[in-house]
């Protein structure tokens, strides 16, 4: 007799996947399913008066800071219901054994350890793990279901775990003790309050900056111009117009070319899309927020599983996905603005295995629990998808047919120009070949430079005295602040804790930069003004109380997953 499994799903449309991949291999399976589902997380810790009644109101200096023997979790009180019809399930003995189905990740893990230890159920747990929601992916993931007592699961378990705990330590006892020092409520945390100090800073520069005029000279040689340069310090401008002009005062009429340096320039295609490098592209390319990007792509891979796991930080392709790469190629062939691309690439095989070799698109070292977002082996109904939709699924597409294109090539030519011993620079190029930026329609002015040639002399028709001022920095944006909040080892001084920061990918998650900025911008630290995100009034006085505390830099965030990398390892 088959052993009898009950699945639990991280959502109800995941679980109805699972179930029709089950139903397409049923035969070939040797157990039974039976299908149930959470709604994300059921379960949240409990609050501090529950643990402790002194840690209640009124707040005081004195309860803190409050650390719980043993965290303790709740039922959300809108998953009661849902607790309860599963855990009768899990009590009912109908069933052998239970399989993980939430997302493969760090919070998947979360999701069902927290729910499933709550229930005290002592069946063995299988674990399915799959990087998209396709009915052939599933299938595949049931008849290879891993023990969910595996190392690598039960440490990534612990981790989320841990992060669970120490996040409830830091942002109980901190809101706490900023919020009765500042004598009004402010909620801080060590993912929100460093993300706030970022535009905070960034602001304040702007605010202070101080425009500076600087001076350039060009100097006209008939078929071309140079921009002069200290060939020592590489120096290019004066900051007094008066020395620019006495530079020009004392050369002379005759310049002599000192050096032609002529290249190919070959630019490759970038590498594929990690959620965060999505919502960067959507929001330049057509405005959307970092949130409405997430919902976007989370529809394209729930609702209509046209699209890979998107909550992922890694922008390359796993060696195994790669051996089927042209079924995710087939899937898009008839999409009229990527067909004729497709098509040849499709018969080209060279091409593909060639591709599918470059360590910049294909490297298991830089996949961490999913692969880069790109085109599902499900075909596309276009007309199914709303606008936004579609837009959001082609610029995808577009990245991906783009790995297998030619690179973008261009001649690039240094003039250096003497006049009396002074140095004058011009660099040009010449577009050989539009490669693989044809697939965006993008086109190329030539900055074309005459031939010339080493040694010889030419003509000096005139000179320019080129005012210039500085800039102050650019205001935030969803895509510049999602990109800070990646890149946000560049905030820390401590090398080793930059480096750690760098390879945990920055700030938060790719699944909840988004939230954290909308949460920001809801409580009115930030405010969103047009496509720019600037510090509100009580964000600036949040930063201003917080000021020299660890909690607003990033480097909290960089010594917490050095020690959760170390639980998962």
């Amino acid at each position: 007799m088959k052993k009898r499994g009950l699945v639990i799903a991280e959502k109800p449309s995941l679980m109805r996947d699972i179930k029709t991949a089950y139903d397409t291999i049923r035969t070939t399976l040797p157990y039974t399913l039976d299908f149930t589902a959470l709604r994300g997380h059921f379960m949240e810790l409990k609050s501090p008066p529950e643990y402790d009644d002194s840690w209640g109101q009124p707040w005081t200096l004195e309860a803190l800071p409050m650390i719980p023997r043993d965290f303790e979790f709740n039922i959300k009180n809108d998953c009661k219901r849902d607790y309860k019809s599963i855990k009768d399930m899990l009590d009912s003995g109908a069933y052998d054994f239970v399989i993980n189905a939430c997302d493969a990740g760090r919070e998947g893990q979360a999701i069902f350890g927290t729910f499933y230890n709550h229930t005290k159920c002592k069946l063995p747990v299988k674990r399915l793990w799959a990087s998209d929601n396709t009915i052939p992916t599933l299938g595949k993931a049931l008849e290879n279901l891993l023990d969910a007592n595996e190392p690598h699961l039960k440490n990534m378990e612990y981790a989320s775990f841990a992060r669970m705990y120490f996040d409830w330590l830091v942002g109980m006892n901190l809101s706490r003790a900023v919020s009765l020092k500042a004598n009004r409520t402010i909620p801080t945390g060590r993912v929100m309050t460093p993300t706030l100090n970022i535009v905070v800073m960034r602001d304040l520069e702007i605010n202070n900056f101080v425009p500076r005029k600087y001076f350039e000279v060009e100097g006209d040689f008939g078929l071309y111009k140079g921009t002069w340069f200290d060939k020592d310090t590489n120096e290019n401008s004066f900051s007094d117009e008066a020395k620019a002009q006495a530079l020009i005062d004392r050369i002379g009429k005759k310049g002599k070319i000192t050096s032609v340096e002529e290249s190919k320039v070959n630019q490759y295609a970038p590498e594929l899309h990690s959620l965060g490098e999505l919502q960067k592209d959507a929001n330049k390319a057509y405005g959307f927020t970092a949130k409405e990007t997430l919902d976007l792509a989370q529809s394209l891979y729930e609702k209509h599983k046209i699209l890979s796991y998107p909550r992922t930080e890694s922008r390359a392709l796993s060696t195994n996905m790669s051996k089927e790469i042209h079924k995710h190629l087939e899937a898009i062939k008839d999409i009229p603005e990527v067909d004729k691309y497709v098509k040849a690439i499709l018969g080209d095989k060279p091409r593909i295995d060639k591709t599918m070799k470059s360590k910049k698109y294909v490297n298991d070292k830089k996949v961490t629990d999913h692969h880069a977002i790109v085109p599902t082996k499900q075909k596309a109904d276009l007309s199914k998808l709303s606008d936004k939709e579609k837009k959001l699924y082609m610029l995808v597409v577009k990245k991906f047919v783009a790995i297998f294109l030619d690179p973008y090539v261009t001649n690039k030519t240094t003039i250096i120009t003497e006049v009396d011993k002074e140095s004058f620079k011009t660099t040009g190029s010449v577009l050989v070949d539009m490669g693989y930026r044809e697939i965006y329609g993008a086109s190329k002015e030539d900055d074309i430079i005459p031939k010339v040639k080493e040694g010889d002399t030419v003509d000096v028709k005139g000179f320019n005295i080129i005012a210039k001022e500085t800039s102050p920095p650019q205001p935030y944006n969803d895509s510049t602040l999602i990109d800070a909040m990646e890149k946000a080892g560049k905030f820390i001084e401590d090398e080793e804790l930059k480096e750690v920061m760098k390879q945990s990918k920055g700030l938060g998650t790719p699944a909840t930069r988004d939230s954290i900025i909308e949460k920001l911008i809801e409580r009115k630290m930030l405010i969103r003004k047009g496509k720019t995100i600037r510090a509100g009034e009580f964000g600036f006085k949040v930063i201003e109380i917080l000021e020299g505390k660890p909690i607003i830099s990033p480097e909290l965030t960089a010594e917490w997953e050095e020690k959760l990398t170390m639980i998962e390892d």
